[in-house]
């Protein structure tokens, strides 16, 4: 799989750059070959940048020489996984998931990255040396834990949970939701609000509340939490 550094600037794409074409086409593995071959490459190219943060800093139990090899070794794991049944089947309930299927996908690829990085791990230890097999055995447990939970978990019910206890209205949630998708004009039009400026204000808002209860939201929720914090920055541009 290719890799560049290329943004997309698209309304309908999340902050990661997936947007509805890209998870048709990765949709496609069984029917459309090359169709899902192109998707494959562009999903290397849309999540290069943020997949390397992953393995700067978030797996600091690969050696700095290893992290680059690592993270190439899991776009080819990557790319094998998705033309699986099981994950063709995930890829359909993702896309049909409107408000949260982006949000569920990237949590997806960041457990396969994970389960790619430890083994990598387990290879060079077993090369060099195992003087790290504990860590490695509770990362193993960890990331077998969380893509189990990966279809099982209540997107709704965790968003109710983050809504209620940050005190965001109705108003400003329905406005929150709607910039996950689409652009403060867009918003304005759909939901009938006066001007972007009055959408714009109302994430300011709504991020603000979020700040103030960031703890419980990643105690709670873990990456997936640190994701929703993160994408309420973005749509404030902050």
């Amino acid at each position: 799989m290719g890799h560049s550094t290329n943004r997309v600037s698209n309304a309908s794409c999340d902050s990661f750059g997936f947007d509805r074409s890209l998870m048709s086409a990765l949709g496609h593995a069984g029917d459309d070959p090359q169709r899902f071959l192109q998707g494959c490459m562009r999903l290397a190219h849309r999540s290069y940048e943020k997949v390397t943060l992953w393995f700067e800093s978030n797996f600091s139990f690969l050696s700095v020489n290893d992290r680059r090899d690592a993270m190439h070794e899991f776009y080819l794991i990557l790319a094998h996984k998705l033309g699986t049944e099981k994950s063709q089947g995930h890829i359909q309930v993702f896309r049909e998931d409107e408000q949260f299927g982006k949000l569920r996908f990237r949590k997806f690829l960041y457990v396969v990255a994970r389960n790619a990085a430890r083994d990598f791990a387990k290879k060079q230890n077993q090369i060099h040396s195992r003087e790290r097999s504990l860590i490695e055995d509770e990362i193993a447990t960890r990331a077998h834990k969380l893509i189990d939970e990966i279809m099982a978990e209540d997107t709704d019910q965790m968003m109710m949970d983050i809504k209620k206890r940050a005190k965001i209205s109705d108003h400003e949630w329905a406005i929150f939701i709607a910039s996950l998708q689409l652009s403060p004009h867009e918003v304005a039009s759909e939901l009938k609000i006066q001007s972007a400026g009055a959408v714009s204000a109302a994430n300011y808002r709504v991020n603000k509340k979020l700040v103030s209860i960031c703890a419980h939201i990643v105690s709670t929720y873990g990456h997936v939490g640190s994701l929703i914090l993160s994408d309420s920055k973005k749509i404030c541009n902050l």
